[in-house]
């Protein structure tokens, strides 16, 4: 047990994922749960956090070309806008109206 001197009381170890606490009266792990390791500073650190970060990078890095993708898109000048009016025209031109 922890010696909280705010709540004045014993209390058991704050630590994410710890089955079993150190015995020293510091807010360290002895024994993490099933899915964690023990870090150097006593904090049980899950086994795939490495694997998350490497995942959300991915994402982080395809989302960000994605963006910049889009943003030139947006702020590419306008080519042939000829073409692309007479175009719009003939599409408008060949839509099928209702007789009124």
């Amino acid at each position: 047990p922890i010696p909280d001197i705010e709540l004045g009381t014993c209390r058991a170890c704050m630590v994410s994922g710890c089955a079993q606490c150190a015995t020293d009266g510091t807010d360290t792990c002895a024994l993490c749960s099933s899915g964690y390791d023990v870090t150097p500073t006593g904090q049980c650190q899950s086994k795939f956090f490495y694997v998350w970060v490497v995942v959300f990078l991915f994402f982080g890095v395809v989302l960000a070309v994605v963006l910049a993708w889009v943003i030139s898109l947006a702020l590419a000048p306008a080519v042939n806008t000829e073409v692309m009016q007479h175009g719009l025209d003939h599409r408008s031109r060949s839509k099928l109206l209702r007789p009124t």
